[in-house]
C-alpha cells in the first residue's frame, strides 16, 4: 500500500474554524464570527466562491476587497 494522504477539512469546515468557532474560544461570538443584525460586519470579498472550487485551486482564490466595522479597508471601491 502506497502512503495515505492526510484528509482535508472541507471548506465549510475551515470558515467556520476561522470565524463563528474562533469567535466562540474568544466568547465574544455574541459580537463577532458570523453575519448577524447587531453583530460587527468584518468581512472579504473574494474573486471566487471557495466552495465551488477545486482544493487544489485553492490558492488561486483572489481577495477583492475586504471591510472591517463595515467600512472597506482593501480593494477597489464596490458599489
Amino acid at each position: 500500500m502506497g502512503a495515505r494522504r492526510p484528509r482535508r477539512p472541507d471548506v465549510a469546515r475551515r470558515q467556520g474554524a476561522q470565524t463563528l468557532n474562533a469567535a466562540r474560544q474568544l466568547r465574544l461570538n455574541t459580537e463577532i464570527g458570523s453575519l448577524e443584525a447587531g453583530k460587527y460586519a468584518d468581512l472579504v470579498v473574494l474573486s471566487h466562491n471557495p466552495r465551488r472550487v477545486p482544493p487544489d485551486e485553492l490558492r488561486d482564490v483572489a481577495v477583492e476587497a475586504t471591510y472591517l466595522m463595515g467600512r472597506q479597508t482593501y480593494g477597489k471601491v464596490l458599489g
